[in-house]
């Protein structure tokens, strides 16, 4: 049987948001599906032979890793335009831009028929407005001056919710939140909360205990699929699906949050779906 090989390129450079996750579930499809496989883990530097390998996985990086990468991958600029409908590419995030014309007028791959420019930094790499936002909900603010941050209109919202998605545990915000904006520049959020500051936090703990009770489910003796697929086991036998309210298109907030799956017991996809990511 052949034996399917993956190089993960620039696998310690293009690492922004744990991109190994993603070669886990590469690895795993193939290996329900019987296939064999091997994966090479290589870097700026290494000399590759874009010609042994089947799949090509790249991740996600910081701008300037994303430089740092396109500058060497340019050596194999050649070799990679004559395989590359001939092979699987599989890139993720900024990643893709390295197959366009060019990136911010730097010359790249050209593989795909487009260039890409850097409009203004992207919000979700500024660490500190991240650790500013998820200060002020977990402390219930209810209203979050963003001024300092001179955040264009249209773009503090998306940015907003892209941290609270990446932040299951809570589970208590409430579904309205608006921006105010003035001369084109947003100046602070308003947020609202499920309940009162003393029950959140009584809520939190419930959940943390329930958090832990999940985890609690893997060992170290596991591998990583083995510690995902006993969580995952742990948390479809513990919550129910909350179809009688779903099909009376009745279903609360809770339903659909990490409280209402690992606490109550009752939960829709989505519901389940944050508590297995926390």
């Amino acid at each position: 049987m052949k034996i399917i090989k993956i190089a993960h390129l620039y696998y310690d450079i293009m690492n922004l948001y744990g991109e190994s996750g993603n070669i886990l579930a590469l690895t795993e499809a193939l290996k329900r599906q019987g296939a064999r496989y091997s994966v090479s883990n290589v870097t700026k530097g290494d000399k590759i032979d874009f010609s042994k390998f089947d799949i090509f996985y790249i991740g996600c990086g910081t701008d300037a890793n994303q430089m740092l990468v396109l500058k060497d991958i340019l050596r194999y600029k050649t070799e990679i335009k004559k395989i590359f409908k001939k092979k699987v590419f599989i890139a993720t995030g900024n990643s893709y831009e390295l197959f366009g014309k060019k990136i911010n007028d730097v010359e790249a791959l050209g593989c795909l028929d487009f260039e890409s420019k850097t409009v203004r930094n992207r919000i979700v790499k500024e660490q500190v407005y991240k650790t500013y936002i998820l200060d002020k909900l977990k402390n219930f603010e209810e209203q979050i001056d963003i001024d300092s941050y001179q955040i264009p209109r249209g773009e503090a919202i998306p940015a907003f919710f892209q941290i609270v998605n990446s932040h299951p545990e809570l589970f208590y915000l409430g579904t309205r939140v608006e921006c105010y904006s003035t001369s084109g520049i947003s100046r602070y959020f308003t947020v609202t909360y499920t309940d009162t500051p003393e029950e959140i936090r009584r809520q939190r703990r419930e959940f943390e205990i329930a958090a832990d009770r999940a985890a609690a489910q893997a060992d170290s003796s596991m591998s990583d699929v083995e510690k995902a697929l006993v969580v995952h086991d742990y948390l479809v036998q513990l919550c129910e699906y909350d179809k009688e309210r779903y099909d009376n298109k009745s279903v609360p907030d809770i339903s659909h949050s990490t409280y209402g799956a690992s606490v109550n017991k009752i939960a829709v996809c989505d519901g389940y779906g944050k508590a297995y990511k926390y």
